[in-house]
C-alpha cells in the first residue's frame, strides 16, 4: 500500500524546507484536538479572534463539551493551547485576540489532510 501525500511539505521529499524537528513540532501542535478546532475557526476568520469565541467554537464542534465547561475552556486556551500555537509560529496575538499567521504556509497543508481525517464534518 502506498501513501501520497503531494502537496504536504516535508512528505515526499526529504529536500523540502520541512526539518524533521519542524516536523515533530508541528505533529505536537496539531495532536491536540482543541488547537486544531482553533486552527480551523482562525483559518476561516480574516479578522483577529477573541480568546471567548474560541472557546464558543469549541464548544460547538466538540460533543465532549458543554456551555459549562466554557470556564474550562477558556482557561485551557489561555494557558497551554494560545500559547502554544504562539511559540510555534503558528498564530500571532494581541492581547486576548489571535490571527493565524498566513505566512505558516506547511500548517494549511496539514490541516486539510488532517480535516480530511476528523470524524466530524461542521468544520
Amino acid at each position: 500500500m502506498s501513501s501520497d501525500f503531494t502537496g504536504v511539505p516535508g512528505a515526499n521529499s526529504k529536500n523540502d524546507d520541512v526539518h524533521s524537528d519542524d516536523l515533530d513540532a508541528m505533529m505536537a501542535v496539531l495532536a491536540d484536538y482543541r488547537r486544531r478546532y482553533v486552527l480551523y475557526h482562525l483559518r476561516n476568520c480574516e479578522t483577529p479572534v477573541e480568546r471567548e469565541e474560541l472557546a464558543d467554537r469549541i464548544i460547538d464542534w466538540d460533543d465532549r463539551t458543554t456551555e459549562h465547561d466554557k470556564p474550562d475552556v477558556l482557561t485551557e486556551l489561555h494557558h497551554k493551547h494560545i500559547p502554544k500555537l504562539e511559540e510555534a509560529g503558528i498564530i500571532e496575538r494581541d492581547g486576548e485576540r489571535v490571527l493565524l499567521d498566513e505566512s505558516d504556509v506547511p500548517i494549511t497543508s496539514y490541516l486539510d489532510l488532517i480535516r480530511e481525517l476528523e470524524p466530524s464534518t461542521s468544520f
